[in-house]
């Protein structure tokens, strides 16, 4: 058998890899469990030939092999389809990256950075990062399931290492002149990774490289970028649309703070609610972030929807670099405490509320803090790492599911049928979640693989209407390369078990029952915490899904 892993000889090590991939775990672990259900229906999309022009999106039928399709996999809770192909000619080398035998996909792993692995408790065994032994094993065993369970039309996917050599200071320059080295060294077809960096997106598409980006980005940014970037997350736009709906229906202007702590110094509960925001708004190295407008928007959302003002003096930004966000959040915080307010909307990634939770708990501040989902920080295992005293008072939006059991996830069930020997490392989620959208736009696209097939399938084949608490509605369109579409409401509690068996978890209102911007029920002031959890507390449960878990009892 060939080898499974390959690495990139230009790059650094995969020994250096120590904490790339938990900077780019701002994509989620498990929202796209459900993406299994559709692949049931990944026949091949029709073949068109490559336009000349701009790309336009023209629906396909589905073709005869749709009929085909067999469940040939060995995992028994698994239900998918890989549909049969007689082994004609596949038409050799299609696009960047493809030949008749092989198709390759980079993981790329953006620069080191020794405070952020300290941040987030170092690697190993329990621990948020795995080794870099872990993960070229992981990838490894996943590169065997993909290629076995999905059709690939006689070629093998190649999944290869490539390790930025740069660092957080000169990041974005870097990681331009890395995508140019992956095409002319690696020759990838299409490159999981480098979620934060908008020039790093933008070289691949230049490069005619597919990309799957795990972090919410803008929806002009896809624009620009069609048909190259597709996203596991929502937009930016819907996004914002989403948290300004939750804090509009579900808090309503003029309401009175009830969830913040009950000895904060400034008070907070009782008090008219006053917003605060805070977001990224440069770079590691100091470049305006691709986030650089999303506090305004904010802002102008809550405004437009339901006439919720925030003063410009507290929308406050931060970097990326976590050495300069330190006391960037630390002076944030005190303006945000001498201004009185009492609710902040953190438009956060996962890494700055490490020090941020910290310090507004050491000045005894403990504002009601707005859960937005942004950029992975409504995952359980990077939540559980922030002050817990601060961090009670977390409630808002979620776009991931219910999370059950980890040996039960697919991710989990397809690493041991190919290695059960050993269990899957902490970056094995994302890995696997990211290899799955992958495949099912190669599966999707049929023999004659261009970037134009791929998006095709993506827009043809990959869509998901929930129908219970853990399967998320996904779906791409031409005027949307977002992936979700719509969101639970949840609060964390510290004293919750998680899936992996640790204290802290977010618990679910209404059993996880999922929103869209358009249907979030307009029940001011009616937000109900604790056991039971629900929007009326007259009303708890939503119709369609069945009871979940109890919530434990508690509060925020």
């Amino acid at each position: 058998m060939s080898s499974y892993l390959t690495k990139s000889t230009s790059s650094n090590s995969t020994a250096n890899r120590r904490n790339n991939r938990l900077i780019e775990k701002y994509g989620p672990y498990v929202i796209i469990v459900a993406l299994i259900v559709l692949l049931a229906d990944l026949a091949p999309t029709q073949y068109k030939p490559a336009p000349t022009t701009k790309f336009i999106y023209k629906p396909t039928a589905v073709t005869a092999t749709q009929s085909q399709c067999t469940n040939n996999l060995t995992t028994k809770t698994i239900t998918a389809c890989k549909p049969a192909w007689n082994g004609s000619n596949n038409g050799g080398a299609t696009w960047n990256g493809v030949t008749k035998n092989s198709i390759n996909i980079v993981a790329y792993g953006s620069p080191d950075n020794a405070l952020i692995a300290s941040l987030l408790g170092g690697e190993g065994p329990g621990k948020l990062i795995g080794t870099p032994q872990e993960e070229a094993h992981t990838i490894k065993v996943y590169q065997t399931w993909f290629n076995e369970h999905f059709q690939t039309y006689g070629r093998k996917v190649r999944i290869i290492s490539y390790t930025s050599a740069g660092t957080l200071s000169n990041s974005s320059a870097i990681s331009q002149s890395d995508a140019v080295a992956i095409d002319k060294q690696d020759h990838a077809f299409l490159v999981l990774g480098g979620e934060l960096d908008e020039g790093f997106f933008t070289q691949l598409t230049k490069e005619h490289i597919l990309s799957i980006a795990g972090a919410q980005l803008p929806e002009s940014f896809y624009k620009q970028n069609a048909p190259y970037v597709f996203g596991m997350l929502s937009t930016t736009n819907m996004e914002n649309d989403f948290i300004a709906s939750f804090v509009c229906n579900q808090l309503g202007p003029n309401s009175l703070a009830s969830f913040g702590g009950n000895n904060s110094n400034p008070p907070v509960n009782g008090q008219p609610r006053k917003y605060g925001i805070i977001y990224p708004t440069t770079n590691a190295d100091g470049t305006p972030s691709i986030y650089s407008s999303i506090g305004d928007n904010m802002a102008s959302q809550l405004k437009k929807k339901c006439n919720i003002s925030v003063s410009p003096q507290d929308i406050q930004g931060y970097s990326l670099n976590p050495s300069s966000a330190i006391s960037q959040v630390q002076s944030g915080s005190s303006r945000l405490r001498q201004d009185k307010v009492t609710t902040l909307i953190c438009l956060c990634d996962p890494i700055s509320p490490t020090f941020s939770a910290q310090n507004m708990a050491s000045q005894g501040y403990f504002p009601e803090i707005i859960e937005t989902g942004y950029l992975l920080q409504d995952y359980y295992q990077l939540d559980q790492l922030y002050n817990q005293q601060e961090w009670a008072h977390t409630f808002g939006i979620s776009s991931l599911p219910v999370a059950g059991s980890l040996k039960d996830s697919l991710f989990y069930q397809a690493y041991e049928s190919v290695d059960p020997r050993s269990i899957p490392n902490p970056d094995a989620q994302l890995i696997f979640y990211e290899l799955l959208l992958a495949f099912a736009g190669i599966q999707g696209a049929g023999p004659h693989l261009t970037a134009q097939t791929f998006a095709q399938a993506m827009f043809d084949k990959v869509r998901i209407n929930s129908n219970s608490p853990t399967t998320p509605t996904f779906r791409y369109s031409p005027n949307d390369y977002g992936g979700i579409r719509d969101a639970q409401i949840v609060w964390w509690n510290p004293n919750a078990p998680s899936p992996d068996g640790k204290l802290g978890n977010f618990e679910s209102v209404d059993n996880g029952y999922r929103f869209t911007p358009k249907t979030w029920p307009k029940v001011s002031g009616k937000l109900l915490f604790g056991n039971p959890s629900c929007l009326l507390a007259a009303s708890c449960g939503m119709p369609y899904y069945p009871p979940a878990t109890t919530p434990t009892t508690g509060s925020p």
